[in-house]
């Protein structure tokens, strides 16, 4: 099983010859842009080495330095760094209360998703040379967004209890393909199995530092 666990593992990914983000080949003769996935600025200064770093287009790379503070502002905040209030840059919370009558809040606007999903192409670049294209699929979030605060959960909550038990068999007997990266602080494992339709889909797991502290209690 493809696995990149050690620095020289996490410096091999680096021959890629292709943008992870877009797919495309990248120029002969032109210096590829160095993306570090997931970003340094979630990372605590003693967690930065080693990183995970993938050649991309500059452009493709330039336009998710919003989304990459944003997280990092988050993240942050699990290993005791408070940003300053007038660098925040994170959405405001919305506070409502849940079918248990407790107050639960979400960040308005934050592309959680989005940003999550392009790391997931960077880690299936890294692991198997390829890349990613977008064809649907779920990534549940260790926190929830002001657009799931009102009504019902929008998620399949039996199906994630399902696949949670699933991906926690395969770690447990050490059937994962696997990135560990930042000390130990970024891991992320996967495996694949095929749907009713004979298509692949892979199932992937990721922590960053004990993020799961974020999580929606309900």
């Amino acid at each position: 099983m493809p696995s990149i666990l050690t620095q020289q593992d996490l410096r091999a990914a680096w021959r890629r010859d292709f943008c992870y983000i877009c797919g495309k080949a990248l120029s002969t003769g032109q210096k590829p842009s160095k993306d570090h996935v997931p970003p340094t600025s979630l990372f605590a200064p003693e967690d930065r080495d080693p990183p995970l770093i993938l050649p991309t287009h500059h452009d493709c790379n330039m336009k998710r330095t919003g989304q990459d503070e944003l997280i990092g502002q988050i993240v942050s905040l699990l290993h005791g760094r408070i940003p300053r209030p007038e660098i925040m840059k994170l959405p405001l919370f919305a506070i409502d209360r849940g079918p248990a009558r407790t107050p639960r809040g979400g960040l308005h606007d934050f592309p959680f998703i989005s940003i999550v999903f392009r790391w997931v192409r960077g880690f299936h670049a890294a692991l198997y040379g390829e890349f990613l294209p977008d064809r649907g699929g779920f990534i549940w979030a260790p926190f929830v967004g002001s657009d799931d605060l009102h009504g019902p959960p929008t998620d399949d909550s039996r199906g994630r209890r399902f696949l949670t038990q699933r991906f926690k068999a395969q770690a447990k007997i050490n059937r994962l393909d696997r990135i560990v990266c930042r000390n130990g602080k970024c891991e992320y494992g996967c495996f694949w199995l095929d749907d009713d339709d004979g298509r692949p889909s892979c199932i992937f797991g990721l922590r960053i530092y004990e993020w799961e502290r974020l999580s929606d209690p309900e």
